[in-house]
């Protein structure tokens, strides 16, 4: 990515969270997913994603995919095309 938005969302949300939070034990740390490798052609790169449920008629289980972003959700800067 392009951008350091993940980390620094990161970072303030394990601060708040430390200071004021609705859970019953001290959170020790956390993760923001959503992060995958991207191959394009030759090229491998970090990219953010959205996990998507699929709901299909007729059928009881979710089926799951990965919506790739070409944007950072967070501030709007193109992701990297090569890494």
């Amino acid at each position: 990515m392009n951008c350091d938005c993940i980390a620094k969302y990161e970072k303030a949300l394990l601060e708040k969270l430390q200071v004021s939070s609705p859970y019953k034990k001290p959170v020790k740390r956390l993760e923001i997913t959503g992060v995958t490798f991207a191959v394009t052609d030759r090229n491998v790169t970090l990219r953010s994603c959205s996990k998507v449920e699929i709901e299909l008629d007729g059928q009881k289980k979710l089926e799951h995919s990965n919506f790739i972003h070409n944007f950072c959700p967070f501030c709007g800067i193109k992701q990297e095309e090569k890494s």
